[in-house]
Order: structure tokens, then C-alpha cells, then sequence
């Protein structure tokens, strides 16, 4: 009968009906035959944000306050919830200070610091996205406070020939929303570095709130 769940894997021709998998435990078979992100990206709802290409401090500091390395600002009224799937760290030049990277936010929209780049994820429109990207200081328009460590950390180094430095992804997965009003960023605490300069990223989703 249609409907009904069959053990095992099924081989079928385009177009025929079939009934769902699953084990023999009876726990339900799938596979991903595309990215998990495809149908956000696909209908319009996944961004890309990046601070200049040409790198800026990750401003290390010993306690929290309005700079951020990155931070993403949903405005009030926006109607949106802004899910962050991933971040993004990448070397350009000087010595790292010895720090991490903490999720902060701030019951508030940002009002200044420097404008990143906001893009489509499908890049069939240049934009679309409620939120906007900030670095710097004056980043969060309040202290921030903090939400927790990331899975991003530095050692006091210098990049070059020898010394390569790979970039650092961390995968976030939707376990932070920025709801209207708030901007949740990423604040390095801990040593300042010496000219450091840094390109940092952000993507995130946004749904109907």
C-alpha cells in the first residue's frame, strides 16, 4: 500500500511512487544528494557577509565593549530572524595577538564602525538581506555582553613563507539568532596584536520572525 514504510534501500525509475525507507531498527533512511543549505540559498535566504579585503585589526582587548572584529546588526521592524550558519577568519598581515573570539550582543541595532559587504548566497540579486555587517569600534552601539567563547582562537604569531596560516571556519549551525533590534559579532579578548590585519566573514540565513 502507498504510504507504507519498506525496510531496506528502494531503486526506482523517475516518476514512480515509492514509500519511505528505513531500517532494519526501523529508523527512517535518507540521503543528501545536494548541500544542506541549497534550498535557503536557492529561494533567497542565505547571505554572505566579509569585512574589506584589504584586512583590519581583530582589535584584541581585555574586557568587552562597543568593538568588534565583525558583528551583524537586524534592524528594528526588519520582520526577520537572522540564523548564523557559519564564520569566518582569514590572516592577511602583522603579528596576532594572543586571544580568542567570543559571541557577544547588544539589545540594540548597530548605529556605526566600519561597513562590511553583504551579498546573495545564490548571487542572483546583490543584496536582500535585512541585516547589515559592522567592524570596529563603535560596532555595538552598547557594551556588549557576552554569549559564549567561539571555536575561533589566536596565537601570538607572524604568517609568512614558513609559517603558513590556514583560515578557520566555524561552524555554527543556527544555535545563535539575531532576533529585530539586536547585533550579536564576534570580539576578540585577550593581547592586542602588533599591525595585524585580518578578513573576517560571516553567513547567515533569514526567515520570517
Amino acid at each position: 500500500m502507498l504510504g507504507d514504510f519498506r525496510v531496506g534501500p528502494q531503486v526506482a525509475a523517475p516518476g514512480t511512487p515509492v514509500s519511505p525507507s528505513t531500517g532494519r531498527k526501523a529508523e527512517l533512511l535518507f540521503a543528501e544528494t545536494r548541500g544542506k543549505f541549497y534550498d535557503l540559498n536557492y529561494n533567497g535566504r542565505l547571505f554572505h557577509g566579509s569585512t574589506a579585503v584589504a584586512g583590519a585589526s581583530v582589535n584584541g582587548a581585555a574586557s568587552l565593549a562597543q568593538t568588534s572584529a565583525i558583528t551583524l546588526s537586524n534592524p528594528v521592524g526588519s520582520g526577520v530572524n537572522a540564523a548564523i550558519l557559519k564564520a569566518f577568519w582569514q590572516y592577511v598581515s602583522g603579528t596576532m595577538g594572543l586571544s580568542g573570539l567570543m559571541w557577544a550582543y547588544c539589545a540594540a541595532a548597530s548605529t556605526g564602525g566600519t561597513a562590511g559587504t553583504v551579498t546573495s548566497g545564490s548571487l542572483k540579486t546583490p543584496g536582500g538581506a535585512a541585516c547589515t555587517v559592522w567592524s570596529g569600534a563603535t560596532s555595538f552601539s552598547a557594551t556588549s555582553i557576552l554569549l559564549r567563547p567561539s571555536g575561533i582562537s589566536f596565537g601570538a604569531f607572524v604568517g609568512g613563507a614558513g609559517n603558513p596560516t590556514p583560515p578557520v571556519v566555524e561552524v555554527v549551525d543556527g544555535d545563535i539568532i539575531v532576533p529585530p533590534g539586536f547585533t550579536v559579532g564576534l570580539v576578540a579578548i585577550g593581547a592586542a596584536g602588533t599591525s595585524d590585519k585580518s578578513i573576517m566573514g560571516l553567513a547567515w540565513s533569514e526567515e520570517p520572525g
